[in-house]
């Protein structure tokens, strides 16, 4: 039993937000739209995409108020981006203590789409892609459109 707990751990990112894939080297595309609902769901996706200005400073209740809450998001958004990689993945943002920075790093080092070769990649996997005898053709159609997320970008 524990064996597969550890296996699941080492797949799959579990917090009270959701549950889902690892980012490994491979996943790029479906792994930001699924960390992107467990940052929303934090309250910390502004944070990630610039559209939240730091809290303005102050010795104000209000104000400590909003830098605590600021400092709370900021702390779930990098738990969540780091913890929802893979070893392979993380080795990029390691020691980085800036999520948005740490999300464009990913971007640029993970994002197949946005490389020519990646792209070819991928497009390949699509082509070579088959319904596994036994399983729900259900299945098929779901790593079809999978891939016609990953072209998307």
């Amino acid at each position: 039993m524990s064996s597969h707990n550890d296996q699941s751990s080492k797949t799959y990112y579990t917090s009270k937000f959701g549950s889902i894939k690892k980012l490994s080297n491979i996943n790029y595309a479906i792994w930001t739209g699924d960390v992107t609902v467990i940052l929303q769901a934090m309250g910390a996706y502004t944070i990630i995409n610039g559209e939240k200005d730091e809290p303005a400073a102050g010795n104000t209740a209000t104000a400590r108020t909003a830098t605590a809450d600021d400092q709370k998001r900021r702390t779930y958004a990098i738990s969540a981006i780091r913890f929802s990689c893979t070893d392979e993945a993380a080795i990029y943002i390691n020691g980085l203590s800036d999520p948005s920075k740490m999300w464009q790093i990913l971007k640029e080092r993970l994002d197949l789409t946005t490389l020519y070769i990646g792209r070819t990649a991928i497009v390949a996997q699509f082509q070579n892609a088959r319904p596994t005898v036994g399983e729900s053709i259900s299945v098929y159609v779901a790593q079809l459109q999978a891939f016609q997320l990953q072209l998307q970008g």
